[in-house]
């Protein structure tokens, strides 16, 4: 049994496992199933374990950073509870003295909303992040906010305020 690369077929290592037959569409959902469920399964693991920090913890700054890593956990796969874990991290940063969680919960929601084009409403929070980045001088959440919004002006076709933005982040 041994590995080698072919140009025709998808999951490529199955044609060297076995040689003699040919990728059959079954073997291909099969594989995909299989790894789909491995990835949901860790994926909802670090969802409850991040739910039970949560719950549990009364500590703000923990419930803040647990709220914005559920919304990663969820933000490519389930929008819907990654709106409602980024607008619970937003509320409850808000009444925080943890102002780097509140800011990153701010800019994850300016992410979000840039990606689905309300480019208004993802401007308005990564500027609140930045306000509040520039509160504790966190030069990485800065640069971050200027990133951001020149991807919103990049997409919007401005062009040469975006490079602005982009040249401004690397200050």
């Amino acid at each position: 049994m041994h590995f080698h690369f072919e140009v025709n077929g998808h999951l490529l290592f199955l044609v060297s496992l076995w040689p003699d037959m040919k990728l059959k569409p079954a073997y291909i959902y099969f594989f995909f199933s299989l790894w789909l469920s491995v990835l949901l399964h860790s994926q909802n693991q670090k969802a409850d374990s991040l739910l039970k920090v949560y719950q549990s913890t009364t500590a703000d700054s923990n419930k803040v950073k647990a709220l914005n890593e559920l919304f990663a956990v969820y933000r490519a796969t389930d929008e819907e509870m990654a709106v409602k874990y980024v607008n619970m991290a937003v509320s409850f940063g808000a009444k925080t003295n943890f102002t780097n969680g509140y800011a990153y919960a701010l800019y994850n929601k300016g992410q979000f909303e840039g990606r689905h084009a309300n480019f208004d409403t993802s401007d308005h929070y990564i500027n609140l992040a930045l306000i509040q980045y520039k509160k504790i001088d966190n030069k990485t959440g800065l640069a971050a906010c200027n990133m951001a919004y020149g991807l919103n002006m990049y997409d919007k076709g401005n062009h040469k305020e975006a490079l602005a933005f982009f040249l401004e982040s690397l200050k």
